[in-house]
């Protein structure tokens, strides 16, 4: 069962989200023609990159969370989806965020993909 992003960090209305869905078909080229195409699998994965900004104490939370509740990004977590701002889906980390530290501040971007 997935985890739930903590509440006490930063939830929606992300500015600078991206988005990019898992090719899911499989072309063929044939000798003449047009090649053909099938979809390769049922499900796709949508990968999503959202900017975040913490605080000392956010950047805290978040660290015991990924490290500790995640196993190190190992395990799934439900969260709000940033195109309703309001569905939960189920994540997971694709690598740990690099942090860096701007004005007292900890930017970093969350490179997720979302499981189908």
């Amino acid at each position: 069962m997935p985890e739930t992003y903590p509440a006490s960090l930063p939830q929606k209305h992300f500015r600078g989200v991206t988005e990019e869905r898992q090719t899911a078909t499989l072309r063929s080229q044939m000798d003449t023609g047009a090649p053909k195409v099938r979809k390769q699998f049922t499900a796709a994965v949508r990968n999503i990159d959202i900017p975040m900004v913490f605080t000392a104490a956010q950047r805290a939370t978040f660290d015991t969370f990924f490290i500790t509740t995640l196993n190190e990004g190992a395990s799934s977590f439900t969260w709000v989806d940033p195109v309703d701002d309001s569905t939960n889906i189920t994540y997971r980390f694709k690598k740990p965020p690099k942090m860096t530290k701007v004005a007292g501040e900890w930017k970093c971007v969350f490179n997720l993909e979302v499981l189908p």
